[in-house]
């Protein structure tokens, strides 16, 4: 088993996570000087790292 890929994986999901998270704060206004289209595109970008990333990571034997 390769763990390092692993972890890579495993890391760039939670990375995908929190970029996803920030923009729907930013989407919803919770932070305040960011439009709603920048927290549509963050929102957009967390979601497509994260299922990428899932999906290389259940691929990796």
């Amino acid at each position: 088993m390769n763990y390092g890929k692993k972890l890579l994986y495993t890391l760039c999901c939670a990375f995908g996570m929190v970029i996803g998270i920030t923009g729907l704060g930013y989407y919803t206004g919770y932070f305040s000087g960011h439009s709603q289209i920048s927290g549509a595109a963050l929102g957009i970008l967390g979601l497509v790292l994260t299922v990428w990333f899932l999906i290389k990571l259940i691929q990796t034997k």
